[in-house]
């Protein structure tokens, strides 16, 4: 098998809270995160940072082989916030999806702003943005 890297046209990032795995081996995505704007009703600072609850989705639609994945989260500073390092390689076959999914119970947010979320494959990296801002809690 020939290994072709997949193309971010047809990759898919989705950003949500939870993710449960079907019996069916289909997965449910729970408080989905639309755009990518999360929104924190306590600013966070470097003394009290702000636990977040985050699911990373990657699903690559095209591209075929194996591949030594990698995910990295980092803040609006580019300092290295969170890494996961699946112990297995992935393998992609032309007829399916790939799909990675990874997440942080309690990643811990300093800093309002922009973040990337990167996938590696490989040597190859995808990126994907996403944002953190404050927001006035609602009144009861």
């Amino acid at each position: 098998m020939a290994k072709k890297y997949p193309t971010k046209k047809n990759t898919t990032f989705i950003l949500g809270e939870d993710v449960r795995f079907e019996l069916s081996k289909k997965m449910t995505v729970a408080g989905i995160y639309g755009g990518g704007f999360i929104r924190v009703h306590k600013a966070p600072s470097e003394k009290e940072p702000v636990g977040i609850r985050l699911m990373f989705v990657f699903v690559f639609g095209d591209g075929e082989g194996t591949f030594q994945a990698q995910v990295r989260v980092l803040d609006p500073e580019a300092n290295l916030l969170v890494q996961f390092d699946p112990e297995v390689k992935s393998d992609k076959r032309p007829d399916a999806a790939m799909t990675i999914v990874c997440g942080a119970l309690n990643m811990p947010v300093k800093k309002l702003g922009r973040y990337l979320a990167i996938v590696s494959l490989d040597d190859r990296e995808y990126e994907y943005e996403f944002s953190i801002a404050y927001e006035e809690p609602p009144k009861s």
